[in-house]
C-alpha cells in the first residue's frame, strides 16, 4: 500500500482506563475532575469529555496496587486546584517536572492545561461544553508553526448592529421580560449580552460564573449588588462588576420595574441564558436544572441576602 492510501491518524475517540471496580473508580475521579458521566454498565463506565470520551473498564480481580502500569496526558481546562484535590483524594504522585500521579489501579495521570498545549478543540465543540478557553503564546506560536493557527480570536469578519426593538425576545413571568441582544456564536464567542426588565423585588440568586466575567449596568429603577463581601446600590447609569468565580447578587431595590443590561465576557456564562430562553414553557426536574447549572458552570451558593 503506497503511503497516499494509507488511513491517516487524526484523532483519539477513547481511552480506556482498566480498574477493578467501577463505583470505587467513579468517587476517585470524581474527587478530583468535574465531568458528565455519559453512561455505565456493569463492566463499563464512559466519562464524557465533549467530542470524546473516557471508558473506565472493569478488569476483574485488578487489585489496587499503586504500580505503574500505563501513561495517559488529560487535560484540564484549569489544573490550579488538581494537586490539593489529588493529595485528598490519595494520589501516590511520580517524582520529575510535570503533574503526574497514580490512581489506585496504577494508571499514571498526567495533567495537562488546554492553555499549554496544541491540542485545540473546534469553537463548536468547546461551546457545547459551556467552556471559553484560549492557548498561550507559546502554544499559539506552535500551532502556526504547523499552519494551524487560530483565526484571529475566531471573530465575525463583519459587524453588525442590533436595533433597539430586535434581539431574541423573551417573557419569564409576569412583569418580567427581557431580549438576548448579542448572542456568543455571533461574537466569536467574546460578549454575550443581553436586556432584563423585572418587577420591585426581584432578585437573582447568589451564585457565580466559572468561565466568564460579567457586567450589570442599570438602564431604569434601582438596584442593589452584593459581590463576594461588598454591598453597594443606585439608578441608572450605576453599573457592577462581577469578577469570574467570585458569589454575586442582586435586588430590584427601588418601587418601581427595572431594567438591567448584563453582559458577560467571554460569552460562555450566557449560553445558561440562551439556553433558557430556547426551552421557554419546558418544565425541568431538579435534576435536570442542576445540570443545566452544571454545563455552563453555573454555581448557586444559597439564597440572595439582599
Amino acid at each position: 500500500m503506497s503511503e497516499a492510501q494509507k488511513p491517516r491518524l487524526v484523532g483519539i475517540n477513547h481511552v480506556a482506563i482498566e480498574v477493578g471496580d467501577i463505583d470505587e473508580a467513579l468517587a476517585w475521579y470524581g474527587g478530583i475532575f468535574d465531568f458528565t458521566l455519559r453512561g455505565r454498565g456493569d463492566r463499563s463506565a464512559f466519562i464524557d469529555m465533549g467530542d470524546q470520551f473516557i471508558n473506565l473498564s472493569l478488569v476483574p480481580g485488578h487489585a489496587a496496587s499503586g504500580v505503574e502500569r500505563r501513561h495517559i496526558g488529560l487535560v484540564v481546562d484549569d489544573r490550579s486546584r488538581i494537586l490539593e484535590l489529588a493529595k485528598a483524594a490519595g494520589a501516590r504522585f511520580v517524582d520529575g517536572p510535570f503533574l503526574d500521579f497514580l490512581d489506585p489501579w496504577g494508571n499514571r495521570l498526567e495533567i495537562i492545561e488546554y492553555a499549554n498545549i496544541q491540542f485545540t478543540k473546534a469553537p463548536n465543540v468547546l461551546r457545547g461544553m459551556g467552556l471559553s478557553l484560549t492557548k498561550n503564546e507559546k502554544a499559539t506560536q506552535e500551532l502556526a508553526g504547523k499552519g494551524m493557527a487560530e483565526p484571529a480570536a475566531d471573530h465575525p469578519a463583519k459587524g453588525f448592529v442590533v436595533a433597539a426593538t430586535g434581539g431574541t425576545r423573551y417573557a419569564e413571568g409576569p412583569g418580567q421580560f427581557g431580549a438576548l441582544k448579542l448572542l456568543g456564536h455571533e461574537t466569536g464567542e467574546s460578549i454575550m449580552m443581553f436586556e432584563q426588565t423585572v418587577p420591585p423585588g426581584s432578585k437573582s440568586w447568589l451564585h457565580l460564573h466559572s468561565d466568564s466575567d460579567e457586567v450589570a449596568w442599570v438602564l431604569e429603577g434601582e438596584f442593589t449588588f452584593k459581590i463576594g463581601d461588598e454591598v453597594g446600590a443606585g439608578g441608572p447609569g450605576t453599573c457592577a462588576f462581577f469578577p469570574r468565580n467570585v458569589p454575586h447578587a442582586w435586588k430590584n431595590s427601588g418601587n418601581e420595574a427595572g431594567r438591567v443590561l448584563f453582559l458577560y465576557t467571554p460569552a460562555a456564562a450566557g449560553h445558561y441564558l440562551e439556553e433558557m430562553v430556547e426551552q421557554l414553557g419546558r418544565s425541568l426536574t431538579e435534576d435536570e436544572s442542576r445540570e443545566r447549572l452544571r454545563r455552563h458552570r453555573w454555581e448557586v451558593v444559597g439564597p440572595n441576602p439582599l
